[in-house]
């Protein structure tokens, strides 16, 4: 292993045990099922936003459409505002919509909110059908994340990338179960502020 390879390799080990000491801070916290599942209703704005930067911009930003955009050249950038649109309806429009909603209903999932006003049994095929559909669309979106994970383990460790998608599944499931939003908010929050210093200091290294 070379000497860059191994300082990689410390970086991963303190921040992957940073991110276990976070879900032991974390699972401190989730008292109830609602602190578990949704943060207590009370999560600061910062760790809300960086969480949501973080998740929105994560595998696919800084290694797919990057990648992209590289390959593509300029025109790939018209993809940006569709981006930035879509993320200003979610943030602005819907989120603040649904926040509202949740508040007012005491909604803990996105089903909740989905399925309210209708009768018993409309409601049971359609909490059924829209968990489904985010069940599916999960699987390729995580699964993406993991890819990534491996991906990046192959390259600078030249270990099999299955080793590495099992050690991001490791990792993100002890502190996802042992402090649940909490701990995914606080990380997640963490990992947007490093994505952001990344997204600062790598273009200009590369300029320089």
């Amino acid at each position: 292993m070379t000497s860059n390879s191994q300082t990689i390799l410390a970086i991963l080990v303190t921040y992957h045990s940073c991110l276990i000491l976070l879900g032991l801070w974390a699972a401190r916290r989730a008292q109830t099922n609602e602190d578990f599942l949704i943060g207590g209703r009370n999560l600061n704005g910062w760790v809300a936003g960086f969480s949501y930067a973080a998740t929105s911009s994560s595998a696919w930003v800084l290694m797919g459409f990057s990648g992209f955009v590289y390959a593509t050249g300029l025109s790939a950038l018209w993809m940006l505002p569709g981006i930035w649109g879509g993320y200003v309806v979610a943030w602005v429009v819907l989120g603040k919509q649904l926040q509202q909603r949740a508040h007012q209903h005491k909604y803990v999932t996105f089903t909740d909110f989905i399925a309210a006003d209708t009768v018993s049994h409309a409601r049971r095929r359609i909490v059924l059908a829209s968990s489904a559909m985010i069940l599916f669309c999960f699987i390729f979106y995580i699964s993406a994340q993991l890819l990534a994970s491996g991906s990046a383990m192959k390259t600078y460790f030249d270990i099999p990338s299955w080793h590495g998608i099992l050690l991001a599944a490791l990792i993100v499931g002890v502190y996802s179960v042992l402090g649940g939003f909490w701990a995914v908010s606080t990380t997640d929050m963490i990992q947007g502020i490093v994505i952001l210093v990344i997204a600062i200091l790598l273009p200009l290294a590369a300029l320089v």
